[in-house]
C-alpha cells in the first residue's frame, strides 16, 4: 500500500518538473515514404528493386537492351506495387510502347487508356492521343483470320469504341473531327448505313467548320443514298436522301464531288415521281377507291408539276372527276 502510494507521488512530481520547466522530449516526425504493395516471398510480380526510382531504372535497362518481355513485367510490377509513385505513370506508358512494339494493338490502345484515366497531367497527353489515334487506325483497316492462302476479312467496326474513347479523351483536339468521321466510314464500310449516316451527321453537327465537315456531308448523302437501295419502297427515306443531296449541292457546289451527287438528287427525284404516281395508280387501279386516288395524283402534281408523270396525272384527274360528276347525277335521277 505505501509502495503504490509512492510510485503515485512519484508520478505526479516527475510530471510538475515537466510542466514547469516546459520540456517535453518528444520523438522527432518522420519523413514520409511512399509504401508500396507488400508480395509474398512467391509472388511473380515481386520488384526487383527496393523503392519506385530503382524498379523503373532496372525497367529501363532491359528495355534500352531490347528485352521488350522482361521490360514490361517490370515496369507492370512498378506500376502495380507503387501505384501512387511519380514513376508509375513512365511505367504505364512504358507499357503501351512494349504493347506497340509486339503489335499487340489492343492492349496496347488500353494501357494508353488506363494512362489517361489514371495519371492525367503526368504524361505528354498530344503523343499518348495520338498513339491511341494510330492504333486505332491500325485496328479499323487490320486484316483478321489470315490463314495459309485465305487473304483474311476486315472488321472496320471494331474501331468505333476506339474512336469514341479517343473523342471523350480530347473532345476538342485536332484529331477529334476525324475521329468523329472515321467512325462513319467503319460503319459504312461494314455496310452498316444507317449508323454511319448518324455518325456522318454528329460530324456536320459538332465540327462544322473542320476540314472533314464536307467529307460528312458526303457520306451522309451517299449512306442515305444506299439506305433507299435497300428500302425503294420507302418514302420517307427518299425524301429524306434527297434533301441530303440538296443541301450538299447548296453548301458545296463547287465541291469536286458536286457531279456525283447531282447524280444521286438526279436519280432520287426521278424515283420519287415514281413511287408517287405508283401510289396514286394503286388506288386508281387496284383498291378502285376514286377519292383517295383523285388525292394523290393532286399531291403529285403539287410536288412535281414539271414531271411527265404529272402531265399523266392531269389527264386521269379530269377523267375521275367527270366521273364522279356522272355518277352523282345517276344518284340524282335514280332519287
Amino acid at each position: 500500500m505505501f509502495s503504490n502510494r509512492m510510485l503515485l507521488v512519484g508520478g505526479w512530481l516527475a510530471a510538475a518538473v515537466v510542466l514547469s520547466t516546459g520540456v517535453v522530449h518528444a520523438k522527432p516526425a518522420e519523413p514520409y515514404v511512399s509504401t508500396g504493395k507488400d508480395h509474398a516471398w512467391f509472388s511473380f510480380s515481386k520488384p526487383h528493386a527496393p523503392d519506385p526510382a530503382g524498379q523503373l531504372a532496372y525497367a529501363a535497362e532491359l528495355w534500352s537492351h531490347q528485352r521488350f518481355t522482361k521490360a514490361f513485367k517490370a515496369y507492370r510490377t512498378l506500376a502495380l506495387t507503387w501505384p501512387g509513385s511519380d514513376e508509375a505513370a513512365t511505367a504505364q506508358y512504358m507499357m503501351g510502347r512494349i504493347l506497340e512494339q509486339q503489335k499487340k494493338w489492343k492492349d496496347a490502345f488500353d494501357a494508353y487508356q488506363t494512362l489517361m484515366d489514371r495519371y492525367p497531367g503526368a504524361f505528354a497527353y498530344e503523343e499518348v492521343l495520338q498513339r491511341q489515334f494510330a492504333i486505332a487506325k491500325q485496328e479499323m483497316n487490320r486484316k483478321r483470320g489470315k490463314f495459309l492462302l485465305l487473304p483474311g476479312y476486315k472488321a472496320p467496326e471494331k474501331a468505333v469504341e476506339l474512336f469514341e474513347k479517343i473523342i471523350s479523351n480530347g473532345p476538342r483536339t485536332p484529331i477529334a473531327p476525324e475521329a468523329q468521321f472515321l467512325i462513319g466510314q467503319s460503319y459504312e464500310t461494314s455496310l452498316d448505313y444507317e449508323l454511319a449516316m448518324v455518325a456522318y451527321m454528329t460530324t456536320q453537327q459538332r465540327y462544322p467548320a473542320s476540314d472533314y465537315a464536307e467529307k460528312a456531308a458526303l457520306g451522309r448523302a451517299r449512306t442515305l443514298y444506299k439506305i433507299t437501295r435497300e428500302q425503294p419502297n420507302d418514302e420517307a427515306s427518299l425524301e429524306e436522301a434527297y434533301a441530303a443531296a440538296i443541301l450538299f449541292l447548296n453548301a458545296y457546289p463547287d465541291s469536286d464531288d458536286a457531279d456525283q451527287v447531282r447524280d444521286y438528287r438526279d436519280n432520287l427525284f426521278d424515283r420519287r415521281v415514281e413511287t408517287a404516281y405508283s401510289v396514286a395508280e394503286y388506288y386508281d387501279q387496284i383498291a378502285k377507291r376514286p377519292k383517295a386516288a383523285m388525292a394523290s395524283y393532286e399531291k403529285l402534281i403539287r410536288a412535281f408539276p414539271r414531271s411527265a408523270q404529272a402531265e399523266q396525272a392531269r389527264q386521269r384527274l379530269e377523267e375521275l372527276s367527270r366521273e364522279q360528276v356522272e355518277t352523282t347525277d345517276d344518284e340524282q335521277t335514280q332519287d
